[in-house]
């Protein structure tokens, strides 16, 4: 029984025995956040992309997803990274909220041209040279997350 309630947890996060959970959030938040910073670094400048950037949930099902980090390949990137910190996303607004809602990937050739009602962040992409632009959906014990490169 024990074993079955345990699978019914959400994003099958076990509960550590005997430990304070109350930074169990933040832990699992830094081990994604580590394990992309450690491996996407070489991905994105193999691809030739000027950076990639993690979106993490707030909180696992919450549905809303914050700027986790970056990895930048030029100067103009690490202002972007700083921009988009700004943002949150939780709809189909934007790039980062259709990926969320659809779980599908998405490719724009060009985020610097769409109105804002596409894309949210539009004008920071014009002011730092942001133009080709994916993302992917993943789900993780810790809750979604997006990985988007430009």
């Amino acid at each position: 029984q024990q074993q079955q309630q345990q699978q019914q947890q959400p994003f099958n996060m076990q509960k550590p025995s005997g430990r304070d959970n109350s930074q169990q959030g933040p832990l699992m938040r830094l081990m994604v956040l580590d394990l992309f910073l450690s491996s996407f670094g070489g991905i994105t400048k193999r691809l030739g992309f000027d950076g990639s950037e993690i979106w993490i949930e707030d909180s696992p099902g919450s549905g809303v997803l914050q700027h986790g980090g970056t990895i930048a390949t030029k100067p103009l990137h690490k202002e972007w990274a700083s921009y988009s910190t700004q943002f949150k996303f939780s709809n189909e607004r934007s790039l980062i909220g259709r990926i969320l809602c659809t779980t599908r990937p998405e490719w724009q050739p060009d985020v610097s041209q769409l109105s804002l009602s596409v894309f949210t962040r539009a004008t920071g992409a014009r002011r730092y040279g942001v133009r080709g632009m994916g993302g992917v959906y993943c789900r993780t014990r810790q809750g979604s997350v997006i990985i988007a490169a430009s």
